[in-house]
């Protein structure tokens, strides 16, 4: 026998599904930054988050804030010598560009796995990362 007060709310409608699973997945504050480069008038837009004080605390902590299985992967998606690459302001030239060179995104390495090695051809690109590392 529980002896406490205990709270049952039922979801009854598919609105209110919605407005709890709304939390749940809707993560970080995000944001969209447009850099303009004024030589060939190409605008790039970056996509950025916001991580307050309690979220970094937790994730420095290594607390679980919620579980999904399987774990969800972000997968680039770009054409091709079109992929993000991040660096620090302090690189030399020539540091810059081995570093745009060796830069590879999920994308990327999909491809070279495959044109590596047979094991992992059956797959699609969503799928592959269940089944590779």
């Amino acid at each position: 026998m529980v002896r406490c007060h205990i709270n049952v709310e039922i979801c009854a409608t598919a609105a209110a599904v919605k407005y709890i699973a709304k939390y749940v997945y809707k993560g970080c504050d995000r944001t969209t930054l447009g850099v303009k480069n004024h030589n060939d008038k190409i605008e790039t837009y970056v996509a950025g988050r916001y991580l307050g004080p309690i979220e970094c605390f937790a994730r420095l902590m290594e607390y679980p804030s919620h579980q999904e299985w399987p774990p969800i992967t972000q997968l680039s998606v770009h054409l091709p010598g079109q992929h993000t690459v991040y660096f620090p302001d302090d690189l030399s030239p020539e540091e810059l560009a081995a570093k745009a060179e060796n830069a590879r995104s999920t994308l990327m390495g999909f491809f070279a796995y495959n044109e590596a090695y047979k094991d992992g051809r059956q797959y699609l690109y969503p799928d592959f990362p269940a089944h590779f590392v």
